[in-house]
Formats: C-alpha cells, structure tokens, sequence
C-alpha cells in the first residue's frame, strides 16, 4: 500500500508505514509542500494511495465524492508530536488489516471505526 501523510500530521508517521514495509509520502515532500491545496493533494496523487489527515474536507469529500477513494481520517484532539506518532506505530498494523476491506477508517485514541 501507498501512505500520503498530510501537513497536520507528523512527518515520523511515515516510517511507520515503511518499517512495515509499505511506501509513504508526507506532504512536506511535494512540490509546494505543506501549501500544496487539498484539491491539488488529490490531482497529483496516484487513485491507489491511502489519505490519511485530519482534515475534514477530505473526509467530506470522500464520504460525497468518493475522493480520496481511501482515507484514514485521524480524529483526536490535540496532542504531542510524540503521542500522535506512537498512536500510529500501535494502530498501523491494525489500520493495513481494514484497509483491504475498507475504504474510510476514523482513527481515535483508543478505536479504529470502520466508516465505509
């Protein structure tokens, strides 16, 4: 699986996607980075990536348009870059396992809820 992290989120969640030999991007690293518009995000990315952000426009967009065809929308409040970054090396395995049978995933603290 391909992993897109979004600017929200921090840049370390994206060896946790590789550790588990997967490929992931943060936004950091495209073109314009973390000003690149979330419409552009979904333009310039492959239809095979996995979205995962806090923003709720791409949840919407998902939920009515149907893009990014897969999301993990990460809706916690606010917390260290440290928390945030052992949340995702504790749910990971997790998340991979849902994806193959779902589109949209809600990542919370302590649950996965399988939206779509």
């Amino acid at each position: 699986m391909k992993f897109f992290i979004d600017a929200q989120l921090p840049r370390q969640i994206t060896a946790t996607f590789t550790e588990l030999g997967h490929q992931a991007i943060h936004a950091r690293e495209l073109p314009d980075g973390n000003d690149t518009k979330d419409e552009e995000i979904l333009e310039i990315l492959d239809i095979d990536i996995v979205i995962v952000s806090k923003d709720s426009d791409f949840y919407h967009s998902a939920l009515i348009r149907g893009k990014p065809a897969k999301l993990v929308y990460v809706k916690v409040p606010n917390q260290s870059r440290k928390v945030i970054v052992e949340l995702f090396k504790r749910s990971a395995p997790k998340l991979i396992e849902l994806l193959s049978q779902h589109n949209i995933l809600q990542l919370e603290m302590e649950n996965i809820i399988s939206i779509i």
